[in-house]
């Protein structure tokens, strides 16, 4: 309102001014009197006039410079943050001008060019363009790695459109943000040149000017100089007022919480009518009463989108923008103990992919003040099993495995020593032996006294970890008995799965061994119970899809590749027949991922070739032709990042369908994947986990591709949602002669869709006996070979 009303004065004070502004009206610093409320000053002028005359030519001389510096810094930032080859050549004569004193700039332009306007709007542009890159370039970095850039670049979009129409509107409220600061810094240098003397003609109004020309009266009359110096004050503390309320309207807001308490109860957790609802009014959490005790575990669990990940978002204040939350949170733990711990199960909302890994451990050392040397940040790295070394610290989380992710991120929820733990789904998309290694140092964890709040869609696997259980449907607790002991929810699970005549292996098993009945091989049910009774219900050569044509589709031979000194992959050979899956397995960091991108073209081999139908494929996805990028798709694994944020669901399915033409509307696309049309009007961040996973699905789909790359698409799922997505894919193979390489750490799914099964182990694909061997041992040894979902009889490997 301040800055309205200041702006109004600004544009319409030379109609209201009473007087000319340059004519002499009265004796020089005349005092305030009735004809004159602020005065005259040193030539006997109005100072109410000059005050009114003097306000727009500064604020259009400030915001012409500040509009030059973003034409031109802005697309220099993006095209900085996204082209590698440009960024030394931009940023060089940036690093120049940071260093550059303004006023030394300013007296240059002002002595070439002389005095006036345009010398004043060319040293704030230039004082302001080498920052405007910085931070555009900066926030640029952080959206550079995110998979919808990539399905953007998979695409072979041209390079304006990914800046303009994917980036740019994700990154403006970082530059909003800085805006208002960049407004204040140019508006100073706009007035400081003034007031030196070296931008308008004397005797123009101006501010500025008015305050260097009658300093010397100012005990005389004091208004004539500090009427102008108010103006002043008045716009920039406006400007930043505005910048700082946009900031805090893209602000999550969180529950208004009852101060938090100094261990001085029984309770880590205490939520009493906790609601969230999104900007339209429409509930999406509502009623949740919580009390959780110090040392307690509680499971939340439900189907996809059912709310339970905005709930533990708004438990730790982490809502996305828009959200609003009500209800009431209260947190345990003693005096300089941390109250909570957050794991997200997206790494993309904990890990800032343009900041190294040891500057991340020593940020949040410092926020909960723990030691910031280089001997305290490797002590908590190696705490959950990562190394602590110089050249680990030096990484990026884009150079680090799903597990070490995963693990990085405990690592940093457990500093300082947290009361409560909030994990959410910590397993998905791991390894089995990477998950029981994240599982085990909660384990340690809880043994300690921690309280655990656990999202998950694996309940057996932490079973052991929680005391009891929370079930949400639609954003609400399932009835009033939503909260049950864990074996009872065990059992239920079940028992109602049972009824609904779904077959989940080894579910029975884990029921009774929570309910306490004696189960044979009990201790290894959890692992070995699927991949036993996958193995024991085939026999070699009678698999349903085994009659299928392995007409050559793709071929990769000799393939490497790495990420600069960190080589991935060595030599690997691989084929996919049309309509064939192949399961791709193996240890967190084997060089899955980079394999599939490779597929892609969002990784550039070093060596080897990729072919599809004998045609070989450029290493990088734009130099291939439409139809080749439309044959090969891929499905990243992470949903959250997969998917543009600003965007809504129908944007990003429309993407796809207007590069490769295909016929297939948006609405259909959503019901292949078992989605309603009323999310085509969604943005994507609304969406649970998920939803996101399977609009990532649909818009892959949406390319009519050939060969499906799927890394990890059914880790965020539920039972249900995940045997659609599996029937779906198995559908598509049938009908359409859709080629799938499924790149999967759940062993299950590996053996309920794929034809034969390739381990990936140490940046080679292990020859068809050890293969054999991986298989056989599922049966004997869980721990080392049930994740790799081998069947005996399978086809050989390639």
């Amino acid at each position: 309102m301040g800055l309205a009303v200041l702006v109004v004065l600004v544009a319409a004070g030379p109609i209201l001014a009473p007087w000319d502004p340059g004519a002499t009206v009265g004796v020089p610093f005349d005092g305030p009197s009735a004809g004159h409320p602020l005065g005259t000053d040193r030539l006997g002028r109005d100072v109410l006039s000059r005050v009114l005359h003097g306000g727009w030519r500064l604020a259009l001389i400030t915001v012409t410079a500040l509009a030059a510096a973003y034409l031109v810094g802005f697309p220099a930032g993006l095209l900085a943050g996204l082209r590698r080859s440009a960024d030394g050549w931009i940023m060089r004569p940036v690093d120049v001008l940071v260093v550059l004193p303004w006023f030394l700039v300013l007296a240059v332009l002002a002595t070439a060019a002389g005095r006036g306007a345009p010398a004043l709007v060319a040293a704030g542009a230039l004082t302001a363009l080498p920052w405007v890159v910085k931070v555009v370039r900066g926030a640029v970095l952080e959206e550079a790695s995110a998979g919808y850039v990539e399905a953007a670049q998979a695409r072979a979009e041209p390079l304006r459109r990914i800046a303009f129409r994917e980036v740019a509107p994700n990154i403006v409220p970082v530059v909003a943000a800085d805006a208002g600061m960049r407004l204040t810094a140019t508006l100073s240098v706009v007035t400081a040149g003034g007031y030196l003397g070296l931008g308008l003609p004397p005797n123009t109004p101006d501010w500025a000017l008015d305050i260097a020309a009658n300093q010397g009266g100012l005990t005389v009359q004091p208004p004539a100089v500090l009427a102008p110096a108010l103006m002043i004050v008045l716009l920039v503390v406006s400007v930043n007022l505005l910048a700082d309320s946009r900031a805090a309207r893209d602000t999550p807001r969180r529950p208004v919480p009852v101060p938090p308490r100094a261990g001085d109860g029984p309770d880590a957790l205490v939520a009493h009518g906790l609601s969230v609802h999104d900007a339209g009014g429409r509930p999406l959490l509502s009623g949740i009463d919580l009390v959780l005790g110090d040392g307690r575990g509680l499971a939340v669990v439900g189907p996809s989108g059912s709310g339970k990940s905005t709930l533990v978002r708004a438990v730790t204040g982490a809502l996305a923008p828009g959200l609003r939350a009500g209800g009431t949170v209260r947190f345990g733990g003693g005096p300089g103990r941390r109250a909570v711990g957050w794991v997200p199960q997206d790494p993309a909302l904990g890990l800032s992919p343009s900041v190294r890994i040891g500057t991340q451990v020593r940020d949040v050392h410092r926020a909960h003040g723990a030691g910031t040397g280089r001997d305290a940040v490797a002590a908590t790295l190696r705490g959950v099993g990562l190394p602590g070394d110089p050249a680990f610290l030096r990484r990026y989380p884009h150079q680090l495995s799903g597990g070490q992710q995963q693990r990085l991120l405990l690592a940093l929820a457990l500093v300082g020593d947290p009361n409560l733990l909030v994990l959410d789904e910590p397993t998905t998309g791991l390894d089995p032996d990477t998950a029981a290694a994240v599982l085990d140092l909660v384990r340690a964890r809880r043994a300690r006294g921690v309280a655990l709040l656990v999202v998950t869609h694996d309940l057996a696997a932490v079973r052991d970890l929680v005391d009891d259980v929370l079930t949400v449907v639609d954003g609400a607790p399932a009835g009033p008995q939503a909260i049950t002991p864990v074996r009872a929810a065990l059992a239920q699970g079940a028992l109602a799965q049972a009824a609904s005549g779904q077959t989940v292996p080894g579910q029975a098993a884990v029921a009774q061994a929570a309910s306490g009945q004696t189960v044979p091989g009990q201790a290894a049910v959890a692992h070995t119970a699927p991949a036993q009774t996958a193995l024991a219900h085939t026999a070699p050569g009678t698999r349903s899809s085994a009659g299928i044509a392995r007409v050559p589709l793709l071929e990769v031979r000799g393939l490497t590749a790495g990420y600069r000194a960190h080589p991935v992959l060595d030599r690997v050979d691989l084929d996919v027949g049309a309509g064939e899956c192949v399961g791709l397995v193996g240890n967190s960091g084997a060089g899955k991922s980079t394999l599939a991108r490779c597929l892609v073209g969002l990784h550039r081999p070093d060596d080897g070739t990729v072919t599809l139908d004998g045609v070989p494929l450029a290493g990088r996805a734009g130099a291939r032709t439409r139809a080749q990028r439309g044959a090969v798709q891929y499905v990243f694994q992470n949903p959250a990042r997969s998917l543009n944020p600003r965007r809504t669901v129908a944007a990003e399915l429309a993407a796809p369908i207007r590069i490769f033409g295909t016929p297939a509307p948006p609405a259909v696309l959503l019901d292949r994947v078992g989605l309603a049309a009323d999310l085509l009007d969604r943005r994507t961040d609304r969406l649970s986990g998920g939803q996101q996973q399977r609009v990532a699905l649909a818009r892959a789909l949406a390319a009519g591709p050939r060969l499906l790359v799927c890394d990890e698409i059914v880790s965020s799922l539920d039972p249900a949602n995940r045997r659609a997505i599996l029937d779906l894919l198995g559908e598509l193979r049938r009908t359409e002669g859709l080629a799938v390489l499924f790149v999967s750490h759940d062993h299950e799914a590996v053996d309920a869709l794929a034809d034969r099964v390739l381990v990936v182990d140490g940046g080679t694909l292990l020859p068809a006996a050890a293969e054999m061997r991986v298989s056989a041992n599922c049966r004997s040894h869980p721990d080392t070979g049930a994740h790799l979902g081998g069947r005996a009889g399978g086809r050989p490997a390639q």
